[in-house]
């Protein structure tokens, strides 16, 4: 007999990652539309299972690792397993092993390994359905939708190049799980957008901004599209994919920069955003320049022991007011990059966070500044250290 890992907890919990097919598998769905449930962009909002109420105030979404259920009344937070233990009237801790179970039947994925499994009646897997792309503004979901094909069909750790130069970079196969690489070849690329086209329809793929809209190249990839590579996607703080960003591998050359967003889809929120729910009160938050920045700042952070994660603004000069809630009442970090543009944005940053950030017995705001030790950026000081991480997934 063996104890039920948490690698199977983590690979069932990333299986479930359709609200709509979950709920709807649970029973959760066979009430009144609009009344016991409803469609929102990124998922379904339904009737709180931990509270009773009239109106549908929990929203169930999908995020990184599967999906994500919070009740904006009852303030109740579940993952995938949290959802199918309650639906079921089940114990988290009691029942655990049939949660797990229920899971795997549910994802469609294999059952944990045990020998002490007792019969019981098993459910079905769910069916997996497109979410409806609405196109009529520019929060319609349809760079969600493109997103949700790449990472189907050209996930970054399968692109042995991306992922070369991304452990040259010092980043591993953690780290940049759930980014996407497009082809280097230009037929491969016309395929990957064809398939993408007959997933999520013309209309989406033309509002995600990745499209070409004139020349003789209407409807293919945008022109600043033909270099970036690697593919990064940048989600809102319930985990939707708002933004991708492309990077390109190597220098910049003439008409083609080094990152670009789609047009008119730059992001709304920092990179990171999506984690910030799950966070540990005590842990601190690091505004920096850039995903890669981002990603390397925590790395770092990780290898020192530090209990802090950074978010990234996609530069010195973006800041929106709203994205201050996601700071409020934490230790607060400044990391800019440490070129004169990050050095005189510094202050501001500073003043910014110091109104919300969280304050010492002194009532004196709990924000510093850090800067890499080499290099202008916090890439350039992982890129520094005397070893990589390695990434075998690739190997």
């Amino acid at each position: 007999m063996r104890d039920h890992s948490n690698a199977d907890a983590e690979r069932i919990r990333a299986a479930l990652d359709d609200p709509f097919g979950l709920l709807d598998r649970l029973n959760l769905l066979d009430g009144k539309h609009g009344v016991d449930w409803r469609r929102q962009p990124a998922g379904v909002t339904i009737r709180c299972l931990w509270h009773s109420e009239n109106t549908p105030s929990c929203s169930v979404t999908r995020v990184l690792n599967g999906v994500r259920a919070y009740c904006f009344s009852c303030r109740v937070s579940a993952d995938g397993l949290g959802i199918i233990a309650a639906a079921l009237n089940l114990d988290m801790r009691a029942d655990y092993a049939r949660v797990l179970d229920h899971g795997a039947e549910i994802a469609g994925v294999p059952l944990p390994e045990r020998l002490d499994r007792t019969p019981y009646h098993a459910l079905p897997p769910m069916v997996r359905r497109p979410v409806a792309v609405r196109v009529e503004s520019p929060e319609d979901g349809s760079v969600a939708a493109v997103a949700a094909v790449l990472a189907d069909l050209a996930p970054v750790t399968r692109d042995r190049a991306a992922m070369g130069y991304l452990r040259d970079r010092g980043l591993d196969c953690r780290a940049t799980r759930g980014w996407y690489a497009l082809p280097a070849d230009e037929t491969a690329r016309t395929r990957l957008r064809d398939e993408v086209v007959a997933r999520v329809g013309a209309e989406a793929w033309a509002s995600s901004g990745l499209s070409s809209v004139e020349g003789p190249r209407v409807g293919l990839w945008s022109y600043a599209w033909h270099g970036p590579r690697v593919v990064i996607p940048w989600r809102a703080p319930n985990g939707t994919v708002e933004a991708l960003q492309g990077r390109l591998m190597g220098a910049e050359s003439g008409d083609v920069r080094k990152y670009v967003f789609p047009r008119g889809r730059r992001p709304r929120w920092p990179y990171g955003a999506e984690a910030i729910g799950d966070l540990e009160p005590d842990t601190a938050v690091a505004v920096v320049e850039g995903a890669i920045d981002a990603v390397s700042f925590d790395l770092l952070a990780g290898a020192a022991g530090a209990d802090v994660v950074a978010l990234a603004v996609p530069g010195v000069s973006a800041w929106d007011a709203r994205w201050l809630r996601l700071f409020a009442r934490r230790s607060c970090v400044v990391g800019l990059d440490a070129d004169r543009a990050g050095e005189a944005a510094v202050a501001d940053m500073r003043t910014r966070l110091a109104a919300v950030a969280r304050r010492d017995a002194h009532r004196r705001p709990l924000v510093s500044v850090k800067r890499p030790r080499s290099g202008k950026d916090w890439n350039d000081a992982l890129v520094s250290r005397d070893s990589s991480p390695d990434c075998a997934e690739v190997a």
